[in-house]
C-alpha cells in the first residue's frame, strides 16, 4: 500500500504559492469586470486600455528575448 506523503514547501516555494494564487484571483476579477463593462467603455478608454495591455506584452517580450540571450 502507498504511503501518503507531504509536500513539504520551503518559505520561498510558500510566497511564490500565495504570489500566484493573489495574481490569479486579481486577474480573473479584472477579466470578469472587462467582460461585463467592456461593451460601455467609451472609444479613447478601449484604445488606452489596449495600448496598456500591448505596451505590457511589448515589454514582456523584449525583456523575455533579452534573458534568453544572456542565458547563452
Amino acid at each position: 500500500m502507498a504511503k501518503n506523503k507531504l509536500i513539504h514547501l520551503t518559505s520561498n516555494d510558500w510566497d511564490w504559492l500565495i504570489i500566484g494564487v493573489v495574481l490569479g484571483v486579481i486577474l480573473t476579477f479584472l477579466l470578469l469586470y472587462l467582460y461585463t463593462y467592456l461593451p460601455k467603455l467609451t472609444e479613447i478608454q478601449r484604445t488606452g486600455l489596449s495600448f496598456t495591455l500591448f505596451g505590457g506584452i511589448l515589454g514582456y517580450g523584449i525583456s523575455k528575448f533579452e534573458w534568453e540571450n544572456e542565458k547563452e
